[in-house]
């Protein structure tokens, strides 16, 4: 369990920066995984690391989103 202080806005801004660039690295790998199955025997597969892609999009929006309430900015 994650506990961080929110009385800190640099806290805040790290914890959010941490979880954005983890859940894009997620992605990333999935995204890399996916382009290889789809060249192979593998192809059924493909569904499964599709919802992961989506899944690790959704993470990384409200991240974001959230990181832009209360900052203004994205993480670029």
């Amino acid at each position: 369990m994650n506990i961080i202080d929110v009385n800190n806005p640099d806290k805040i801004k790290e914890y959010l920066d941490k979880a954005i660039i983890k859940w894009r690295e997620q992605k990333k790998n999935s995204e890399e995984i996916l382009t290889g199955i789809l060249s192979s025997e593998w192809s059924r597969m493909a569904g499964q690391f599709e919802e992961e892609i989506l899944i690790t999009s959704c993470y990384i929006d409200a991240f974001q989103s959230v990181r832009v309430s209360l900052f203004g900015e994205l993480l670029p």
